[in-house]
């Protein structure tokens, strides 16, 4: 029956061309919704999701069966998937049958809403398309209401006649004798091959994969051409009572129906027919009679028995054949069981009993050949449903792996296959997607070919969004016609293009009316349209692009044509400083009313070109007060536009700050001068001098004369600094104190020096001289005063003048930039010395090696002990490290070395303590014969073998020496203090010479092929045979290599063959001098003073030990663990 109130509803929508949602309530909670645009149906919104309406769909369409729905629906809700991907992957439906139900699904619930009577019914106006899930609820109808109408209404009618001619899907069809002439189509004959008297209509449509209704229509034809005829049972007028020996669950109708006969009731009385009583002589016939009955009686019981029997054996034939067909393997067997128990015992039910358990073994023979031909097919899901449905046992496991395995690749293939296809169509290589779907074989492409679908399903809905720009829905289009569209997506691509093209050229001519509206000069009312109609919008990437580009500069320039000559009047107004301005002014605004006939603006520019005019005799004249006054009065008499009298009261306040701006200027200037800031004084006068905008202001008038007394008061103060800073400089502080006072100072300027002096000074990071520097600082100033010094080759150094030396001195001494800088953490007492291209010293505890790095070694004389830990040794460290051909030694007093060969210590024994470095000698005829020769504190040379203690020897003892041995070929040399040079023989201890120079001995050192160093008098050189000697220019206290210091603290270098004074060093020397790269280097006290033309100090808080070089790098120690290495 159809809804005719339905019905009317959307007759009456149509009609009255409504739009909004039409919500219907149906029994079971099921809810839809229409969506009109216009009265025209456009959405259907199922109200539900339509992955579910589609599983739905496939079961009652006989696609899946009940247990693959629930399993699909379960895996959906677990994983999140597509249910018809899912069940497109396993290939339970192909892409027709998706397609088909699709169409389905939506003409179904079209027959449901309108052959169903509705709960609620309710029209809401405010729902309309975009309250629409296009994604997951709602599909797209385009269809006019009365062809829907007509249609729904011939579905609902259609099916209520199948439905009424098959009377119902449980009915059962037979064959029936077809009449002469009387002709099947191929399809029908296909269905007549399922017709056999025992399946319903429901039967046949599973097998069909179809719906009820469906082939129900198809029987119906049938039946109609005499092929078939429907099979009622013909039951008794009484139901009988269905008796015990009848199988369980049959009834007597259906033994009625197989033709057996029907027995007597098991509780009715059995009575025979009577007549009139007989005489005596006929009993003998009676008796014979009754016999017979009885016999007969017992043969009936018998043969209703026999045929209850076979009855039930037929029946259980018939279950075990439907349990085949349907593939109920274990009900099958579970059956024939059955089957066998209740065989009469007769050769015909025991060969009817064979005969089914043979048929069942073939039918489960066929059914795993028919599984191998599924998975040689490629049909896995059909396969793996037919193998899981195989009694246990009899699934052969080789199959269900090559099932497996199959799958698993198949499954992987088509994987990788559509995700290649994604991949491709992300990066819109729509032809390598292309080329991925046909290179696909067998069934593998399925899922490509469902991803190229769905990709361009998805094109065809964006280039449908109007909201798109022209361009990028053109090549959405364009994309698509390349994608290999279907013949219906054709179509769809052509209505598309159409509609572009109409879209282009509605769009195009009204780009045409906005570029005629903006060359008059209406750039609003042009503006308007464009953005009414979003031209601007769509117009990229499309034909009209160049066009529209060309609109929007148009509208650009007239819109700024116009609304300058506006902003550009008032802006005169407001800022102009004469009647020139305001000219000008007023000749754009007639000019841009010329050229823009119908500008949006043109009232106010008209408006605004006369008030200009009437401006012109009032500004720009008299004095900045005389114009304000006349402002004022011109706007309490006129009527003015709002914005002409901002500008006018922006004038007059411009003209207002001017006199104070002058004013406070001019008062600014003379605060600098009562400073004595003459020079900010000055510029501050003549910057204001030069202001145009200030000249009509009073405060200007007396420029000039105050400039003329700024200059000569500066002149003044010059030379009176200068003073001071002459005498600051010499130390005449009493003479800069009298200057500070004339000058009207309460304080000494403040002096910047730095040690090195020339180091710039810097005041918040701005530059403001070099020292020596005198700075103009108040009082108050000071204490908060920072200054920064920079050097090159220094560390920044701060100074502050809270700490200033009277509280006008502020002196720094810089630090040079260390190449390294170590803090041994320990008193160093060993003189300092370099090996292996590091720097080495030493205590009584542990030595120590620092690389050019700042990386510290330590080991300590206590083999194997921390340095934290180690015992001292009883005497100190005086000697040097030397670097032999075994290693790295450090005497000591105790007598032992410590010898280093790569970071691996021993001690190796001497004969004597010593403060000096070591000299070794290897035999060149003894096997390693090696003597270590020391300068020992006994005042005595000794030499031994430490690996064989009998090869050693000792000279005579003598003054104490000055400087360690040194050996020459096989001779060994030394130098006394007193001024005593001898020789030995390095192998026996023979003395082989002695000589004496003029006088003690300053300083000595090795020299290549002997031994040189400095007198009270002289500079010496001996080899073991030739004593060399010049003279010194004065007498040493101190002296190096090159080097020599006086009594008077004078420092001596040596320049080729002649001697340079190169300055005076402070202090007292705490080790011996250096002469290094040109530069004399003196240890006095915590000062390492560097004299030369690049002079530099360095502070250290111990006492600094002898330095030395280490390749062009100076580096020096002080006695509480200091290191330091300076690049040059």
């Amino acid at each position: 029956m159809l809804n005719l109130p339905l019905i009317e509803e959307f007759l009456a929508i149509a009609r009255e061309r409504r739009t909004g949602s039409l919500a219907l309530a149906y029994p079971g909670d099921r809810k839809l919704r229409y969506c009109f645009q216009d009265g025209e149906l456009v959405l259907l919104d199922f109200g539900e999701d339509k992955e579910l309406a589609m599983a739905r769909k496939f079961l009652e369409y006989h696609k899946i069966g009940p247990e693959i729905h629930r399993h699909a629906i379960a895996s959906v809700r677990a994983t999140g998937a597509s249910i018809v991907e899912t069940l497109r992957r396993q290939q339970l439906v192909n892409d027709s049958e998706v397609q088909q139900i699709a169409r389905t699904l939506v003409e179904d619930m079209l027959v449901l809403c309108f052959g169903t009577t509705h709960l609620e019914l309710g029209f809401n106006p405010d729902q309309v398309q975009d309250t629409y899930d296009l994604e997951s609820r709602a599909v797209r109808l385009k269809i006019d209401t009365t062809t829907l109408l007509r249609t729904v209404e011939g579905k609902v009618k259609d099916e209520e006649a199948n439905f009424r001619d098959v009377g119902g899907w449980a009915a059962v069809y037979a064959l029936a004798e077809p009449p002469d002439g009387a002709q099947l189509d191929d399809f029908e004959r296909h269905v007549l091959n399922f017709v056999d008297g025992r399946k319903t209509v429901e039967d046949v449509a599973i097998a069909f994969r179809d719906s009820n209704s469906n082939i129900a229509k198809v029987l119906v034809r049938i039946e109609r051409k005499g092929f078939i005829r429907k099979a009622v049972p013909t039951l008794p007028a009484k139901r009988p009572v269905a008796t015990s020996d009848e199988a369980p669950g049959t009834t007597p109708a259906a033994s009625a129906q197989a033709g057996a006969p029907i027995a007597p009731a098991a509780s009715g009385e059995f009575k025979m027919y009577v007549s009139a009583p007989q005489e005596v002589s006929r009993l003998g016939p009676r008796l014979l009679l009754l016999a017979v009955l009885a016999v007969m009686v017992g043969v009936g019981f018998y043969v209703v028995s026999f045929s209850k029997k076979q009855q039930r054996l037929n029946d259980i034939k018939r279950v075990v054949d439907e349990h085949i067909g349907a593939r109920h393997w274990a009900d099958a067997r579970t059956s024939l069981d059955a089957a066998k128990a209740a065989q009469t015992g007769d050769l015909t039910s025991k060969r009817e009993v064979e005969d089914l358990e043979r048929r069942l073994s073939q039918a489960l023979t066929a059914e795993v050949a028919i599984i191998g031909t599924r998975v040689d097919s490629q049909d896995y899901a059909e396969a793996r449903e037919r193998l899981d449905d195989l009694p246990e046992g009899l699934a052969p496991a080789a199959l269900r792996e090559r099932l497996d395995s199959e799958e698993r690749s198949f499954t992987e293939v088509s994987g990788a296959l559509a995700r290649r296809v994604a991949d491709a169509l992300e990066r819109a290589d729509v032809a390598m997607a292309l080329k991925t779907v046909d290179a696909a074989t067998g069934k593998t492409g399925r899922q490509a070919q469902s991803v190229l679908e769905r990709w361009r399903i998805a094109l065809i809905e964006q280039a449908r969004q109007h909201g798109t720009p022209l361009g990028e829905r053109q090549a959405i289009i364009n994309k698509l016609a390349a994608a290999r569209p279907t013949s219906y997506q054709q179509e769809q691509i052509k209505l598309l293009q159409e509609e572009l093209l109409r879209g282009q050229n509605r769009r195009q001519e009204q780009l045409r009316q906005v570029r005629q509206l903006t060359e008059q000069g209406a750039f609003r009312e042009a503006q308007s349209e464009i953005d009414a109609q979003k031209l601007f919008e769509q117009a990229p990437g499309s034909p009209l692009a160049d066009e529209a580009t060309k609109v929007e500069a148009l509208l650009r320039t007239v819109r700024g044509a116009l609304e300058s000559a506006v902003s550009g009047a008032l802006s005169a107004v407001r800022e102009g400083g004469d009647q020139a301005a305001l000219d000008a002014a007023r000749n754009r605004i007639v000019e841009v009313t010329k050229a823009y006939p119908q500008a949006s603006n043109r009232e106010q520019l008209a408006v605004l070109g006369e008030q200009l005019g009437q401006l012109r005799d009032v500004v720009g004249k008299g004095m900045v007060d005389d114009e304000v006054v006349a402002l004022n009065r011109y706007v309490s008499e006129q009527t003015l536009l709002p914005e002409v009298d901002a500008a006018i009261a922006g004038r007059i306040e411009r003209l207002k700050g001017q006199d104070s701006v002058a004013q406070n200027a001019l008062e600014a200037a003379r605060r600098y001068g009562r400073e004595g800031r003459w020079d900010e004084a000055i510029a501050a006068l003549q910057t204001l001098a030069k202001r145009t905008d200030l000249k009509r202001t009073a405060s200007l008038r007396t420029v000039q004369d105050e400039l003329t007394q700024a200059r000569a008061s500066k002149s003044r103060q010059e030379a009176l600094q200068e003073r001071i800073h002459v005498a600051l400089a010499s130390g005449d502080v009493e003479t800069a104190h009298a200057t500070a006072r004339e000058l009207g100072l309460r304080y000494l300027p403040v002096l910047v020096e730095s040690i090195p002096s020339g180091a710039e000074v810097f005041r918040d990071d701005k530059r403001i001289g070099k020292t020596p520097l005198v700075l103009e600082i108040n009082a108050g100033e000071r204490a908060e005063l920072t200054t920064d010094l920079r050097l090159a080759g220094y560390e920044p150094l701060t100074v502050r003048g809270s700490q200033a030396s009277g509280g006008w001195r502020m002196t720094g001494v810089l630090r040079r930039t260390a190449r390294a800088r170590a803090d041994l953490a320990g008193v160093l007492t060993a003189r300092p010395a370099a090996a292996g291209g590091r720097l080495w010293v030493a205590n009584n505890t542990w030595v120590a090696a620092i690389d050019v790095s700042g990386k510290v070694a330590k080991q300590t004389f206590e083999l194997g002990a921390s340095p934290a830990l180690a015992r001292t040794l009883e005497q100190p460290v005086y000697a040097p490290a030397c670097e032999l051909d075994d290693g790295v030694y450090i005497a000591t007093r105790e007598p032992f070395a410590l010898r280093i060969r790569e970071g691996v210590a021993s001690r190796v024994a001497l004969p004597s303590g010593t403060d000096f470095a070591l000299a070794s000698w290897r035999s060149p005829l003894v096997l390693d014969r090696r003597y270590l020769v020391v300068a020992g504190i006994d005042g005595a040379v000794h030499a031994t073998d430490p690996r064989d203690p009998s090869a050693r020897w000792a000279g005579r003892p003598g003054a104490r020496f000055a400087a360690g041995p040194v050996v020459v070929g096989e001779s060994v040399l030394v130098a006394r203090s007193d001024g005593r040079l001898e020789s030995y023989q390095v192998d026996r201890g023979t003395k082989l010479a002695g000589i004496a120079v003029d006088s003690p001995i300053v300083a000595a050192w090795p020299i290549a092929g002997g031994i040189a160093g400095y007198s009270a008098t002289t500079a010496w050189r001996w080899d073991g045979k030739l004593l060399q000697s010049e003279n010194l220019p004065r007498t040493p206290v101190a002296a190096g290599d090159g080097i020599l210091v006086t009594g008077d603290r004078q420092v001596f270098l040596r320049n080729g063959d002649g001697w340079s004074m190169v300055g005076q060093h402070q202090g007292t020397l705490s080790g011996a001098p250096l002469a290094w790269r040109g530069h004399a280097v003196l240890p006095c006290g915590p000062l390492l003073q560097v004299i030369g033309p690049a002079g530099f100090v360095v502070q250290g808080k111990g006492q600094f030990l002898t330095p030395l070089a280490i390749g062009d790098d100076l580096a020096a120690a002080t006695s509480t663990g200091e290191v330091v290495i300076l690049p040059p």
